[in-house]
């Protein structure tokens, strides 16, 4: 990547008219995994209830409150572990559904507050490929998030 913006600026000269754009980089950047290299597997809708607990402000004390997250997770895996992965996660559905309720219940009320869940989609991840296996999962990914008050 330095030495394409090397060249890309000793081409051009340090003064010249020519401007090198972010569009011209990414047409020289080579990607290894084409988005058709990925096959996607469920691993299950889940609506899930979480007592979160609130910080104590100034003049109150702290409390409990319950919301629901729910989201559909999907682990994504190269094409030719599609069968192995669907095989797993059917003979050990009980398992990850199980890791799956413990991560979400684990979680502070500001984790579940991010819009993007990073930190729950890298613990699910992590959980994920320890049950399915490190080298047939390269993510996963949640649909239809939502999180409301109950």
């Amino acid at each position: 990547m330095a030495a394409a913006m090397a060249a890309a600026i000793a081409a051009g000269g340090c003064g010249g008219d020519d401007v090198v754009t972010l569009g011209d980089h990414l047409r020289e950047v080579e990607y290894n995994v084409p988005l058709e290299g990925v096959a996607s597997v469920s691993l299950g809708a889940y609506r899930i209830p979480i007592a979160a607990r609130c910080e104590a402000t100034d003049e109150e004390g702290g409390y409990t409150t319950w919301m629901r997250l729910q989201f559909e997770l999907f682990a994504e895996t190269p094409p030719e572990y599609r069968k192995s992965v669907e095989q797993v996660v059917e003979r050990h559905a009980d398992d990850i559904k199980s890791a799956v309720l413990v991560v979400c219940r684990s979680t502070s009320v500001e984790e579940l507050n991010d819009a993007r869940l990073a930190s729950v989609r890298a613990r699910l991840g992590d959980v994920i490929r320890s049950l399915v296996g490190a080298h047939r999962v390269r993510g996963v990914l949640l649909t239809g998030v939502r999180t409301e008050m109950l």
